[in-house]
């Protein structure tokens, strides 16, 4: 006896998203697109951010017809330009040429 259920329109769709989502995910970040509001979600900032994010020259887009699209390795050399170096990770040279890392609250 075959279920009905996996003929139902909504599951296929479902299916279909699914897949796309998988199949993008695949994809290295010179190929993936994102649209605004994809930016929006994966940053957690406001479309008007984005505008001034835009204006400003921060981040590279693409526009054609008014849709504005970004190239996820965009994205992410945009985040990497403003990566701050957790202070655990600064080596501080000491007298005598010896080296130690630093810890927060403490000094070298």
């Amino acid at each position: 006896m075959k279920s009905n259920f996996l003929k139902s329109e909504e599951v296929q769709e479902l299916l279909k998203e699914i897949n796309a989502l998988f199949l993008n995910a695949q994809q290295p970040p010179e190929a993936r697109i994102l649209d605004d509001v994809a930016l929006c979600e994966i940053l957690h900032i406001s479309p008007r951010t984005t505008s001034n994010l835009r204006r400003e020259r921060k981040i590279a887009y693409s526009q054609d017809t008014g849709k504005v699209q970004y190239l996820f390795s965009d994205v992410l050399a945009y985040l990497k330009m403003y990566r701050v170096e957790a202070i655990d990770n600064v080596v501080v040279p000491l007298p005598g040429n010896t080296f130690r890392k630093t810890r927060k609250g403490k000094r070298a």
